[in-house]
């Protein structure tokens, strides 16, 4: 068996910093009744740096900026949601077209116009929204001053040249495809923490078999399918068949774009003694494999591919491991 869980505890690694564009500045959404109430607005006030380590949230961006954000004149907000803001956000752009996610992990939706360089102007984004009787009219503008500085646009995420969980490290080239799952296809990358605190790239756990599964913790069939994971591995290896099995791992079915923790991510490793790579789910499965499968997207979910990084099938639910070894044996 070659993947074999190396590591329990963090060791510090150096992290690699770059010349990446921050974003400061304050947006303010203008609220107008259709039945006349009086209007209102609240804005935000912004704090973001560049981020590369999401490519799945926002395909069509040039660039993503994670952002912390906060709020003023709540209770015009209070008005029209009662959902509390997040003080976390991600910005996009794409030349003129402006995108924006509110809630983390969560992808990013087109909002609008931005334009300029030194300053992004965002405005003429309005949007019509009906809640019962109540209708309204939301208008954003405002401005953020772009910068540069020296940080880490992977937010700790960056591989490492060696994985100290042991993993394999295929290190093929940067990832530059879209991020739609389809079978003959090349498997869309992405980067997850596992359980030794590194940046996993699912693109290095190339030649072999690999099995990405979308996981909660509070899951059953997901349960059933990690304690008969490791059966499934040793059947095929048996064969002379080497799979790895990357579990994308989030807390609750309650929240499933929550990412799971450290200690989460080894909870669940040593529950059910697994050998491949546990890590949390940043939004890839609901991006990724959401769509593909619609209506019918479930957890557990899976992507089998093959060692060319080629997607052979992708299926929800959990009916045994047979079901994934007879494709690969096929």
């Amino acid at each position: 068996m070659i993947l074999a869980l190396a590591c329990t505890r963090i060791v510090e690694i150096p992290v690699v910093l770059e010349e990446v564009t921050t974003l400061a500045g304050r947006l303010q959404w203008d609220v107008t009744f259709a039945d006349g109430a009086s209007p209102c607005s609240y804005g935000r006030t912004y704090g973001a740096e560049e981020d590369h380590s999401v490519g799945w949230l926002c395909p069509d961006c040039d660039v993503v900026w994670r952002a912390e954000a906060v709020m003023d004149g709540t209770d015009c907000y209070e008005r029209i949601s009662s959902t509390p803001g997040s003080p976390s956000e991600w910005l996009g752009r794409d030349g003129d077209r402006w995108f924006r996610s509110s809630i983390p992990h969560y992808s990013l939706t087109e909002q609008g116009v931005v334009t300029g360089d030194d300053v992004l102007v965002v405005d003429n984004v309005a949007d019509v929204t009906e809640e019962g009787s109540l209708s309204w009219t939301l208008t954003v503008s405002g401005e953020l001053a772009v910068e540069s500085a020296t940080l880490d646009p992977w937010h700790g995420l960056r591989p490492p040249p060696t994985y100290r969980c042991g993993w394999p490290k295929a290190d093929p080239p940067p990832y530059a495809g879209n991020y739609v799952l389809e079978v003959g296809a090349r498997v869309p990358d992405g980067v997850f923490g596992d359980a030794c605190g590194d940046g996993l790239r699912l693109h290095d756990l190339a030649d072999r078999w690999v099995v990405v599964e979308a996981s909660a913790m509070d899951c059953g069939p997901c349960q059933s399918a990690a304690a008969e994971e490791q059966a499934f591995i040793d059947d095929l290896a048996r064969d002379g068949i080497e799979v790895v099995v990357l579990t994308l791992l989030t807390p609750s079915l309650d929240d499933v774009l929550a990412e799971a923790s450290l200690d989460e991510r080894l909870a669940w490793t040593d529950t059910f003694a697994l050998e491949g790579p546990v890590v949390g789910d940043r939004g890839w499965a609901v991006a990724v494999m959401g769509p593909a499968l619609g209506e019918a997207y479930a957890y557990p979910s899976w992507v089998l591919v093959d060692p060319n990084r080629v997607v052979r099938a992708f299926e929800a639910g959990y009916s045994g491991w047979d079901v994934i070894a007879d494709r690969i044996r096929d």
